[in-house]
């Protein structure tokens, strides 16, 4: 599958909109594709005495952004098992070392057909790869690497992450078929910024012609290079496992794909397979939108891995022999139809099977939570929608992430009606985790189901809480608000158990689901809220408690208690803290029945310090990107979170964009935004400030100045330029500045504008002597650094910082081999300014 859903438009599937409605009390059957018995009962008996531990990898899905703050945010809220990083298109075309897609090779290659013949090929999604790499649009590396910290901060583990290598990075530094330095490099960079790599898959569909190469234009040149990064990935740690990719389905282009890779399996430890039940991402002419195809999804799915991927068909002898590796499905989904009710059991269906065959698959990731294929969350165009909403996946896989992860599986046989031939009507899961036993079941059926459960040979009749989410038909799409619980409370009590009709079901066994623990919400401090380092940081927190009394509240700071319980309200503490980072801050309530419930918020503490480490010097020039560190709230104030520019410093909210001249300028600007630089003044006196901006708006806008919050000027008009790629140079001059070290802080009042840079030149020598007057240059601001002055004479040219740089005889000055900017000339009688922009 060709996937660039967050960079391009174009390259976005579109899907429609829909009202949410629980219904349990009657349902439409007009489109269900089973006719079914309607004396249809389900009978689950469970072995406590065999379990399994459930692979959590099964849970993993695609998502992507890792850049902003909005899209760290969407990640956190997800708390995802597994990543893929990159994913999908990115994966084949990744330079790690710049974080972003490019073009490896030639755009257009030939490799060898089917029928042997050679034939050209072009780069798959070649615009796409292009308008990335044009527009220095990143991956997300960085972002991944916060929030890698953050987690392992938070709840001691890092991020599950199978990582995609790209297989045409070593040829392109030049390397041949015994060595893979690139390969070894980018291992070694994940390890120097923390993560775990222990899983990689070699490439994305290299069995598709326009996701390979000029380097590795055919399987025979995959298998080549995949063997020597696997030696070579090996040699350094033996334990990583390695996996390559195979078809799950005939391929007209080259249909031995499959059995030349798995020739020889010794240089992989797993394949990876992309099965799509349903609508077909790779290829919309093969969808198949039937409601029956996503109800018996599993069996599509034992069939794309049984059927193709695990077998070899080689051409020697006849034979056909299983290939016995596990299966990584990287990427996978279910739809029929669109993102409804027999999509979303379907999916939840698949999940039991893999469940029921752990042997064989070893991780899963669902393909999407944020892309517009199969996502878990409403779109509005072509954005994600906010505030957010889930869809019918997002509901169904919050639902067994809360009953899978962590868990232990219970041995278990169900007994019921088939829909087709190795699908049951209903299937089910028993599973233990904290000392409770759960039973997740779904009723693919438009039936209600009688249910009954034996534990270890005896009919369960204890108490259960039985919560359920039903779906009014399989065209049903349901859309509701990011934090509602998609279960709906069907029966507390004893006795009989019923299924409702096209429903995910989850049974709690006992009196206890959880609902009953205490209630605790941190109030202060906000989380990811950014603090100055010795700062006093309040804490406090709500608590409640549904059937008892809250006894305490205790405040922890990473993982540390902080003093003595408070058992009053209101729950109020406060630290300071002492080091800069990233602070886990958490609040542990406690009830009279003993009772616990822990939450944390993440918070960052920081000094405010200069970009490049030392304070900016004037006279001199101030780059309006390079503003301090220390984040919103202390170095900036940005209206939203995204740097809507992207093009520099791409984890902070200050939009920053390119400048057709070179460089970077701050834009997107509105009003009361404002950003902070500690600069040096060298010497006290009269500046003139020369401010390198653009406006596309009438009336340009207007900012202000200050230095350690003391007014250097209000209100100053930017006027419209011809465009916003348009700079222009306009000086605001006899600013009084003081000596020293000092904050200057660049607020916007009004309007909209681009800076470039500020320069800050010392009123030192006069421009407005008589004599300079009869000095003319031109042209003056010049954008190609030439300059012609009306007379030849004796001159020199002098930086802002007073240091020559050239001298001359002739009329024609040439600065263009110096840095763009501000100079001084100077003639024996006269002194003038060049701009060179």
């Amino acid at each position: 599958m060709n996937k660039l859903q967050t960079i391009v438009a174009i390259f976005l599937r579109k899907n429609s909109h829909f009202l949410f409605l629980f219904v349990f009390t009657f349902y439409q059957a007009q489109d269900y594709p089973f006719v079914i018995d309607d004396n249809i009962t389900a009978t689950l008996d469970v072995q406590t005495n065999t379990t399994e531990e459930f692979r959590n990898a099964l849970l993993g899905y695609n998502i992507f952004g890792f850049n902003s703050d909005l899209n760290k945010d969407f990640i956190r809220k997800f708390n995802p098992t597994t990543i893929r990083f990159p994913h999908g298109l990115f994966a084949n075309w990744y330079d790690w070392r710049e974080d972003k897609t490019r073009v490896f090779g030639d755009e257009t290659f030939n490799y060898i057909h089917r029928d042997g013949a050679p034939k050209e090929t072009t780069i798959g999604e070649l615009f796409a790869i292009k308008f990335s790499d044009r527009n220095n649009i990143k991956v997300g590396i960085d972002g991944l690497e916060q929030l890698n910290k953050e987690r392992n901060l938070a709840q001691g583990k890092k991020f599950d992450v199978i990582w995609t290598f790209n297989m045409s990075a070593d040829a392109e530094a030049g390397a041949d078929t015994s060595e893979s330095p690139e390969t070894v490099a980018h291992y070694q960079d994940l390890i120097s910024r923390g993560f775990e790599v222990n899983d990689i898959e070699f490439g994305n569909e290299n069995f598709y012609p326009g996701q390979r190469s000029s380097f590795t234009p055919n399987a025979s040149d995959y298998i080549a290079r995949a063997k020597s990064m696997y030696k070579d990935l090996k040699a350094i740690n033996p334990n990583i496992q390695v996996s390559v990719p195979l078809l799950r389905r005939g391929s007209f282009v080259d249909p031995d794909w499959n059995s030349k890779l798995t020739e020889d399996i010794s240089y992989f430890d797993a394949i990876t397979v992309h099965t799509y039940i349903g609508a077909d991402p790779d290829n919309s002419s093969n969808s198949d939108d039937a409601y029956s195809t996503a109800l018996t999804a599993r069996k599509s799915l034992e069939s794309s891995t049984n059927n193709f991927a695990l077998k070899n068909y080689h051409n020697h002898g006849g034979n056909s022999n299983p290939l016995q590796k596990p299966v990584w499905l990287t990427e996978w989904g279910v739809k029929s139809g669109g993102f409804n009710g027999a999509s979303a059991l379907g999916m939840a269906d698949c999940y039991l099977f893999m469940s029921e065959n752990q042997n064989v698959y070893h991780r899963a990731n669902w393909f999407s939570v944020n892309g517009k294929a199969n996502s878990f969350v409403t779109f509005d165009g072509n954005s994600v929608k906010y505030p957010l909403e889930k869809t019918a996946y997002g509901l169904t896989h919050e639902i067994l992430k809360s009953v899978f992860e962590n868990s232990t599986l219970l041995q278990s046989t169900m007994t019921t009606l088939n829909l087709v031939d190795d699908v049951k009507a209903v299937t089910a899961r028993a599973v233990t985790k904290n000392g409770k036993t759960t039973v997740f079941v779904l009723n693919l059926t438009d039936k209600p189901v009688p249910f009954t459960l034996n534990m270890d040979g005896n009919l369960y009749a204890d108490a259960f809480i039985h919560k359920a989410m039903q779906f009014n038909s399989v065209s049903h799409e349901p859309q509701i608000p990011i934090d509602q619980d998609p279960l709906s409370l069907i029966k507390n009590g004893t006795g009989a158990i019923s299924l409702p009709p096209l429903s995910v079901n989850v049974i709690y066994l006992g009196s206890d689901d959880g609902s009953q623990n205490p209630k605790v919400e941190l109030t202060s401090p906000l989380p990811f809220s950014t603090h100055l380092l010795g700062e006093v940081i309040p804490i406090s927190a709500n608590a409640s408690d549904t059937n008892g009394t809250i006894t305490k509240v205790q405040f922890k700071i990473n993982n540390v208690l902080l003093n003595v319980a408070d058992t009053t309200i209101p729950y109020l503490e406060s630290f300071i803290p002492t080091e800069v980072g990233t602070y886990k801050v958490s609040a542990l309530a406690t009830d009279t029945d003993a009772k616990e419930t822990e939450v944390y918020t993440l918070i960052y503490v920081t000094k405010q310090e200069p970009y490049s480490g030392t304070p900016i010097q004037i006279p001199g020039i101030v780059e309006a990107e390079d503003y301090d560190k220390g984040g919103q709230g202390i170095a900036y104030n940005d209206a939203d979170t995204e740097n809507r520019g992207g093009q520099y410093r791409t984890s902070e909210g200050v939009d920053i964009g390119a400048v057709d001249a070179g460089g970077f300028s701050v834009g997107y600007i509105s009003a009361n935004e404002w950003i902070e630089y500690t600069v040096n003044v060298q010497e006290a006196g009269n500046y003139n400030v020369n401010i390198n901006y653009s406006s596309g708006r009438s009336g340009g806008g207007k900012f202000s100045l200050a230095t350690n919050e003391n007014s250097l000027f209000d209100n100053f008009s930017l006027t419209q330029t011809d465009g916003w790629g348009e700079y222009e140079i306009i000086t605001k001059e006899n600013v009084s500045l003081e000596k020293g070290i000092q904050t200057l802080r660049l607020t916007t009042n009004s309007g909209a504008y681009n800076v470039d840079n500020l320069e800050f030149v010392k009123n030192t020598l006069s421009l407005e002597n008589t004599e300079l007057k009869k000095l003319l240059i031109y042209p003056n601001p010049s954008k190609k650094g030439i300059f012609k002055i009306n007379k030849p004479q004796d001159w020199e040219v002098y930086s802002v910082t007073g240091v020559k740089v050239l001298s001359g005889k002739k009329n024609s000055i040439d600065l263009s081999k110096f840095s763009k900017g501000m100079y001084i000339l100077k003639t024996k009688t006269k002194i003038a300014k060049l701009i060179y922009q």
